[in-house]
């Protein structure tokens, strides 16, 4: 299946270095690494399928005039063809008959037939995008089954099972169990480089002595394994993505940690100490040296610990229990900063609206209100727009319509034809916009106080960052969120004085009609239209005087 793969990664990107390699070292074309070398050595600048092509060796030409073929025909199979093509040409049925186990190796292939089978029902066409359906799938099949992966939950595993893995916090235990060197004891001891040591027995006096071969292969393996244990203990502290907790139980370990403390004052800690441990906590030492500061007192006396602070007193040391002191502030600790935590790093202007304040008691709104998880189904036989539909198409006639061609509905009819032919709105959509809706906006004193103005801005987008309590009531004032909007329309006015003030405007499609109705609602948008007018006077140095919505359906206008 690696095979199949790799030839499948080629098909798509013949470049790919580490699959060509692979397939080239396959038993399907079973370069050795001397050709190999050879190849690269012709060509040492470029990847390994230019050197490939560059190269004389007949075998290379074979692997390309492979390759060429299987690229040429993919274009013209389906998955399940090309798998099938693949292993034709590769003669993987013969080559997994030959190995071991070959029935398991036939049905890993069947496998991914059937595998190509389901890819071809998906609709989904190309060789890449066939990879990267096999490539995901192969994620599926690794990840955690059902219970295994529950984030609410402790997983108790071997540190060869943890590799690749991590989690939030992590226990690393036993680090005082000794390291298993037991095998150094073996009257006869063989090493995959020193050969074979053994030790010297004398049968009449029943002794045996340790002879240099044996106690340099001893030596060898002892050395070797400690190194695996280091490299054990680093897989291990690596798998924490926030808190490690690293635990040993020692004896006297006031006088091991001194004595490590005494070690680190001279500087590095030598290579003779390191290769001296017995066990994973010795390497560790030197580090609780350095920082003992924040090293806690331990329980020396094991007997059941009394409730009464008096009998705890009377019975024991005090020394022996300034270790509560500090699980009591490490499990009553209290992150200083919880009061930002629960501010949004980012907000936009329509989101201000949607909340009461920041700490809401609890009968106040939500910090955000909670959406619905149904989706409505599209209705395609449909011929009017629905009400939110309609509403952002009257937005978008907004943005893009000429305010010089809305005196007629003659006029704005036409602008809605300009729109409709430069593909900004279906005719469907078209159809469904009302132009008397811009008409009656145009004619109210806010329209001709737009059109009077010499400075006007449509659809002015934003990212300003701002302290928080500027705008979430009781929030720490040193906090600050990155707000983004969308004004939909400010201009400027004179001012009686000379100077400029600015007047935003924003329109609103709601469906709502009576005097009470329409100021009540004006007061739900009043937080999103003081956003607006807070970052104008900061981008513009312009003072806002005015901040009026209007409302499009009823065709009235409130000042807030």
């Amino acid at each position: 299946v690696s095979m199949l793969c790799s030839m499948i990664m080629l098909i798509d990107n013949p470049h790919r270095d580490i699959p060509l390699l692979a397939i080239l070292r396959s038993p399907a074309f079973a370069f050795d690494e001397d050709s190999l070398s050879a190849i690269r050595a012709g060509s040492p600048e470029t990847d390994y399928y230019t050197a490939l092509q560059c190269s004389e060796d007949p075998k290379a030409a074979r692997f390309m005039q492979t390759l060429k073929e299987l690229r040429s025909e993919a274009a013209e199979l389906d998955p399940p063809q090309l798998v099938s093509r693949i292993m034709e040409r590769l003669n993987l049925y013969a080559l997994c008959s030959a190995m071991e186990d070959p029935d398991t190796r036939l049905g890993h292939l069947t496998d991914l037939q059937i595998l190509a089978a389901e890819f071809q029902k998906t609709g989904e066409k190309g060789v890449h995008r066939f990879l990267r359906w096999l490539l995901y799938r192969q994620r599926q099949a690794m990840e955690p089954q059902h219970g295994e992966g529950n984030t609410n939950s402790v997983r108790i595993l071997s540190v060869h099972r943890s590799k690749g893995l991590e989690f939030p916090v992590v226990f690393y235990c036993r680090l005082a169990k000794p390291f298993n060197v037991r095998d150094t004891n073996e009257a006869v001891l063989l090493h995959p480089t020193l050969g074979i040591g053994a030790k010297l027995i004398d049968p009449e006096e029943k002794t045996e002595y340790p002879t240099g071969a044996h106690a340099a292969i001893a030596q060898k393996l002892r050395r070797e394994t400690r190194s695996e244990e280091m490299r054990l203990l680093y897989v291990a502290m690596t798998r924490a993505k926030e808190k490690l907790y690293l635990t040993a139980c020692i004896r006297k370990p006031e006088e091991k940690i001194e004595k490590a403390g005494r070690m680190t004052e001279r500087g590095p800690v030598p290579a003779a100490f390191a290769g001296a441990a017995t066990a994973p906590v010795d390497w560790l030492l030197p580090t609780a040296a350095v920082g003992k500061a924040l090293v806690t007192e331990i329980l020396q006396d094991t007997d059941e610990m009394p409730e009464d602070a008096e009998e705890r007193e009377e019975r024991h040391p005090a020394k022996s229990y300034k270790w509560l002191g500090f699980l009591d502030s490490a499990l009553g600790f209290r992150y200083p900063w919880a009061d930002a935590v629960n501010i949004p790093s980012k907000l936009t202007a329509t989101e201000l609206k949607m909340r009461e304040s920041f700490y809401p008691d609890p009968d106040a709104a939500p910090l955000f209100r909670t959406r619905s998880s149904s989706l409505r189904m599209p209705d395609l036989d449909a011929a009017t727009l629905t009400a939110t539909e309609a509403g952002t198409l009257v937005h978008l006639l907004m943005q893009q319509i000429d305010f010089g061609k809305t005196g007629s509905i003659t006029d704005i009819q036409a602008e809605i034809d300009r729109l409709r032919q430069q593909k900004f709105v279906t005719t469907e959509e078209a159809a469904g916009i009302d132009p008397e809706i811009v008409r009656r906006f145009f004619a109210s004193d806010t329209g001709k106080r737009i059109l009077a103005a010499e400075t006007c801005r449509r659809e002015f987008r934003f990212s300003l960052l701002m302290d928080a309590d500027e705008l979430l009531k009781n929030a720490p004032h040193e906090e600050q969120i990155l707000l983004q909007g969308s004004v939909d329309c400010f201009f400027e006015e004179e001012s009686p004085d000379g100077s400029r003030e600015l007047v935003v405007v924003d329109y609103k499609t709601d469906h709502i009609m009576g005097d009470a109705a329409i100021k009540k609602r004006a007061e739900h948008y009043r937080v999103q239209l003081e956003a607006y007018a807070a970052a104008l006077t900061r981008i513009t140095g312009l003072r806002v005087k005015e901040k009026i919505l209007y409302f499009l359906n009823p065709g009235v206008s409130v000042s807030i």
